[in-house]
């Protein structure tokens, strides 16, 4: 056990571009049966923190948003907006996710049509255009719709940092009472719905863009498989293997739809890295019957995976970083399918002890 005292780090404060750049990095991630991992980008995150910077400005406050003709004291001109606006106007094509509501206000009010013909006519009448803009904004600001969608974008809000909270806590709680830990991550999927290669990676990414759909998983038997698979990893593991903390994330890819992603924690005294990856493919096998893929993430792709000392700030740093983002990021964005739903299992070690106590258990 740690003993020396030591202060804890400060939370990160993550911005809302990096998590939205992570959010879009798991959205465009693309296994395939070869063991390769394709990872396609786009500029989601930069259209959508667009929209949310430009909707808390549009909607939040007690007046409405004002720009200028030319950029002066600091305030937003109208050819900055109208840019920004562009932006916001690209996530219709992402129909797929679903964007916090104060954006889906923005996004898709019949007002919004009014916004082309503005930056059509702005550069023949910037001063007539401006009005017009103001104008628009003023009514969205007005808008009977505003109350009720700020309070729903605040409710994505509180979630989204309940669930970080919980699996900050439980995650810096095992590394405060443990010497070495070892990590891990895995993705586990169905072998159904896992392409063969990256020819068929490249063909399904071409046939999305051009707004085909593809068949999922259905995510109820997802998290179905998520929880057979916990149950036969805590019966296979041994003592020297002792798992001390896990986040089950229920991922989405927009190609091949929703999967677990394991984040899990163990006691790093004698383990043997190879042992635990067979026990985690074992355990997938069994809660799949067989037809699961379990991707193993090695250190050299995944740079916080193995064993991390207490001194190793940056591994540590670096795994409660990228669960910081995803969880922060569904304050912005969710896939539909996942709307709806808790994507995130959290648990310790001490937690399960205290479930044992409560039901009289030794």
């Amino acid at each position: 056990m740690n003993t020396s005292t030591q202060t804890a780090p400060a939370t990160t404060v993550v911005s809302t571009y990096a998590k939205l750049h992570r959010a879009s990095q798991v959205f465009g991630l693309v296994h395939s049966a070869d063991g390769e991992v394709t990872v396609f980008r786009d500029h989601l995150a930069r259209h959508l923190s667009n929209a949310v910077n430009i909707t808390g400005k549009a909607l939040g406050g007690d007046n409405p948003l004002r720009v200028t003709v030319h950029q002066q004291d600091g305030a937003m001109d109208a050819i900055t907006l109208l840019k920004a606006l562009s932006d916001c106007e690209q996530l219709v094509r992402y129909k797929d996710l679903g964007f916090v509501s104060a954006v889906e206000y923005l996004v898709h009010n019949p007002q919004y049509e009014d916004v082309v013909a503005i930056g059509n006519f702005w550069s023949s009448d910037p001063y007539g255009e401006t009005a017009r803009l103001n104008k628009l904004l003023a009514d969205l600001h007005h808008g009977g719709l505003r109350q009720h969608v700020t309070t729903q974008s605040v409710g994505w809000q509180k979630q989204s940092d309940a669930r970080w909270a919980s699996i900050q806590s439980s995650i810096e709680g095992v590394f405060a009472a443990n010497d070495t830990i070892f990590a891990c991550k895995a993705d586990l999927l169905h072998q159904d719905y896992v392409p063969k290669n990256k020819v068929q990676v490249m063909t399904r990414y071409d046939q999305l863009t051009q707004g085909q759909t593809f068949t999922h998983a259905d995510v109820g038997q997802v998290q179905s498989w998520q929880r057979a698979f916990h149950t036969a990893l805590s019966e296979s593991i041994t003592c020297q293997q002792k798992l001390l903390a896990w986040v089950y994330v229920t991922s989405y890819s927009r190609i091949t739809g929703p999967y677990t992603t394991a984040v899990l924690l163990f006691d790093g005294a004698g383990v043997a890295p190879d042992e635990v990856h067979d026990v985690l493919q074992t355990s997938w096998n069994t809660a799949t019957d067989g037809q699961g893929y379990c991707f193993h993430w090695s250190s050299s792709k995944c740079l916080w995976a193995g064993s991390i000392e207490p001194c190793d700030d940056i591994k540590r740093h670096g795994l409660l970083h990228g669960l910081e983002c995803v969880a922060l990021a569904e304050m912005y964005v969710r896939p539909h399918c996942l709307k709806n739903l808790s994507t995130f299992v959290v648990g310790n070690i001490f937690s399960e002890l205290h479930k044992e106590s409560e039901h009289g258990h030794p």
